[in-house]
């Protein structure tokens, strides 16, 4: 019997993770990293230098049929930095249930002075969830089961970048706040917030130490945060620790390779009362940086170099000639 309630505690445990994820395709915080995090703010996208970043998750490893990611992104910016483009692609497979998440981004960064940053952006998403009709024991000809579910959607950001911190909010999935789709309740709006700092221990750019909060409020359904420290040595070397609300702790290291290249891996462990049943999580995420210039040249955010202030001018005096 105690057994039985515990199999259908652990069985509600992951249909309430699932459903948060189906809302908010929920990215962990290292990901959201490595892939600058526009997939929440789209005002991010092509926001200081553009990347491609692959990652692949497989969750609770002691769950048969858990969740399977793949989550491809793109984004880079255009005309001098001042707009950036996105794309972003999300498959999910929990059992014989597939959700499908396609999403574009454009953004607009205005310079301002100081060497401050305010970026606006729009986005539309399109989602797809359904069923794996080759896994599903029964007819496969079932409306409920042959049926996808299918909808469009935008979202709109806003973002503030500054040398020592960086502030973002977004409201997304507006269609169905508005109630412009059908079955909004499914897949519903939620709203974001991110915050990060950046600390350069001793006043070197080389030692990095960045504190990153992020949250979401779903609509009706329940909120996600998320919350870490990441430290980044010499561009070459990245480590940190984060904590998510569903109470599990992410442990990352990540490689850079000729400054440009990263791999990194992120190893999940749950801190619940059904840690010894769901089992840990693993992460790989690869990115490759473009446009990233790496320079002992400080540049702003459009590329120009910096003007840098003349010390003891070249010499006015002419030369004289002197008489024999």
């Amino acid at each position: 019997m105690k057994n039985s309630i515990r199999y259908v505690s652990i069985l509600f445990l992951l249909v309430g993770v699932f459903s948060q994820r189906l809302n908010a395709q929920d990215i962990p915080l290292f990901s959201q990293k490595m892939s600058n995090s526009f997939l929440y703010n789209p005002s991010i996208a092509g926001q200081q230098h553009g990347s491609i970043t692959l990652a692949h998750r497989s969750l609770f490893s002691k769950v048969n049929g858990s969740a399977k990611d793949i989550y491809l992104s793109y984004h880079k910016p255009f005309f001098d930095k001042s707009i950036g483009v996105g794309l972003t692609a999300f498959s999910e497979r929990v059992n014989f249930v597939e959700n499908v998440f396609v999403s574009g981004a454009f953004s607009y960064h205005l310079e301002l002075p100081g060497e401050n940053l305010l970026s606006l952006g729009v986005a539309g998403e399109y989602n797809s969830i359904g069923f794996d009709q080759s896994s599903v024991i029964g007819e496969s000809d079932d409306p409920i089961i042959s049926n996808r579910l299918s909808r469009l959607d935008f979202s709109t950001g806003v973002s503030f970048w500054t040398r020592n911190f960086e502030l973002g909010v977004s409201a997304n999935r507006l269609a169905s706040l508005m109630d412009l789709v059908d079955d909004a309740n499914l897949l519903s709006e939620y709203y974001s917030v991110f915050y990060k700092h950046k600390i350069r221990l001793g006043g070197d750019e080389g030692k990095l130490l960045e504190p990153i909060a992020s949250y979401r409020q779903l609509s009706d359904v329940s909120n996600i945060w998320s919350a870490g420290t990441y430290f980044t040595f010499q561009n070459m070397v990245l480590g940190g620790v984060s904590y998510h609300s569903s109470k599990n702790v992410n442990v990352t290291l990540a490689g850079g390779l000729m400054k440009k290249a990263w791999v990194g891996v992120s190893y999940q462990m749950q801190v619940n009362k059904y840690k010894k049943d769901l089992g840990s999580s693993f992460e790989i995420v690869l990115r490759y940086d473009i446009d990233k210039e790496v320079s002992a040249q400080k540049k702003n955010h459009f590329g120009k170099r910096k003007k840098s202030k003349k010390r003891g001018g070249p010499s006015k005096r002419k030369n004289k000639k002197f008489k024999n």
